[in-house]
């Protein structure tokens, strides 16, 4: 089970790395087009079009899943942390349920509309740059999601993350099982 562990790690990080390079794409592209603009030459043909529909739409949702895998997501702590650790259980698996469920629907209608897109050839205005393709990141994204909740969630029911105690060993202890 821990070599499962390992290898959605790394393929949570790859993600992270693709959502990375895009960042440092979406800033070179911005930095070349101001240093541009303050040298009194033309700005770059299309620098909106490549940060919102290109690399925006990657680094966002290349970067879901290791947030999900790692567990950083916002939380209430200060609701969350007084509840029992029974009642903690049930809402992170709540909170899991619907993650998957929502990832699940964007999956789907992120799926239809990056093939809607790619049928179509969709192209930016200004550049004629091809950007159906950076679509179908969200899908992928989606798919991701899910599998890093499913893992977190199977994960954290036997313990294997950082030494902790089961859920199914912390219910024995609490006499619930």
């Amino acid at each position: 089970m821990t070599a499962v562990v390992r290898g959605l790690d790394k393929v949570m990080l790859a993600s992270a790395l693709l959502a990375s390079a895009s960042l440092v794409g979406m800033v070179g592209v911005v930095m070349v087009d101001v240093t541009k603009r303050a040298l009194d030459l033309p700005p770059l043909m299309a620098t909106n079009e490549i940060v919102q529909y290109m690399t925006m739409v990657a680094l966002v949702f290349l970067a879901l899943p290791i947030t999900f895998w790692r567990g950083e997501t916002i939380s209430a702590p200060l609701i969350y942390d007084r509840l029992s650790p029974r009642l903690q259980r049930e809402f992170a698996l709540v909170s899991d349920l619907l993650v998957v469920v929502v990832m699940l629907g964007i999956g789907y209608y992120g799926y239809h509309e990056a093939m809607h897109q790619m049928e179509i050839g969709e192209s930016g205005l200004i550049s004629g740059y091809s950007l159906w393709w950076v679509r179908f990141a969200i899908p992928v994204s989606a798919a991701l999601c899910i599998v890093a909740v499913v893992g977190r969630s199977v994960t954290r029911a036997t313990g294997i993350l950082e030494g902790e105690s089961s859920d199914v060993e912390v219910a024995v202890r609490e006499g619930a099982l």
